[in-house]
């Protein structure tokens, strides 16, 4: 268990983006029935804009209040939607510049808060974890730095087959913005999706990322004699490579016509298999 590794608890922090988009665009506050502002949090922001080629006003801003938020105290990882995602992604890099000079000045060179960065957040060292739903890049032009080169922090993301904001591109972009990346997909749009295979994905990741170490094979593989529906569509194996074991993610698409499997963040599809011979394959990474 992940809590028996930290015996003073686990603190979870939920900053805010500090833009109120109703201030900004002069819409009316709106009060409470104790005559308190009511705050919209659905109506904050990291940044303004929505293309992919623009400089993102404020977002400097953003990352010296992030860091003042955490009042000097060095975080493990982080989890983020969205543009929440797209910064948390900019925080890994910025906390893997405290231990690579040579990254630091890349992103000094596009005159972005690194140094302001490290004064606030002196003990900060590169993450543990990082998992985003529905992620992009920032814009190539200002903010390619991050991004380069490929950041070394263990990453899962997750991505909606059908999602409207960001494009399949815009997906596959970030992903390989990261060395070492887990991906799960799923059958939605823009939100953060509940599915169990989802989750249960994510805690695998963040154990392994945490302690190093992974369910058992052999009760893992047990798990997948399930229905399909029971699992989504999504099936899960471990192989073990010498004491450490690796893991391999194999999804069903399309009526079980095709299925993809990831190994290391690389994607290999396999034409016309059944859920037997899906099975047997999956068997087969575990032996």
């Amino acid at each position: 268990m992940i809590t028996d590794q930290y015996p003073g608890g686990i603190q979870f922090l939920y900053p805010n983006g500090p833009i109120s988009l109703r201030t900004l665009f002069g819409q009316a506050t709106e009060m409470d029935g104790t005559g308190n502002d009511i705050d919209h949090l659905d109506d904050r922001a990291w940044w303004l804009g929505l293309d992919n080629t623009s400089k993102y006003p404020f977002l400097e801003d953003s990352i010296i209040e992030l860091a003042k938020c955490l009042d000097g105290t060095p975080v493990n990882g982080v989890i983020g939607f969205s543009q929440g995602a797209a910064l948390g992604a900019m925080f890994a890099a910025l906390c893997e510049c405290n231990n690579n000079p040579a990254k630091a000045k890349l992103v000094q060179a596009q005159n972005l808060p690194v140094d302001a960065f490290q004064q606030l957040l002196p003990r900060q060292q590169s993450l543990k974890f990082f998992v985003g739903i529905s992620g992009f890049r920032g814009t190539e032009e200002w903010y390619s730095s991050f991004y380069t080169p490929q950041l070394k922090t263990p990453s899962c993301h997750i991505v909606g087959e059908f999602d409207s904001m960001v494009s399949h591109r815009e997906s596959e972009a970030f992903v390989r913005s990261f060395k070492t990346h887990e991906v799960y997909h799923h059958f939605g749009g823009h939100y953060i999706p509940r599915d169990e295979h989802i989750t249960q994905g994510i805690v695998w990741f963040l154990q392994e990322s945490c302690l190093g170490s992974l369910p058992k094979v052999a009760e893992t593989v047990a798990q997948l004699k399930g229905s399909p529906s029971e699992y989504g569509g999504l099936f899960i194996a471990w192989t073990k490579q010498g004491n450490r074991a690796k893991s391999y993610l194999v999804s069903r698409r399309h009526r079980m016509t095709k299925v993809r499997v990831l190994k290391k963040g690389r994607e290999h599809t396999f034409s016309r298999h059944t859920l037997s011979k899906c099975l047997s394959y999956t068997s087969s990474l575990s032996r």
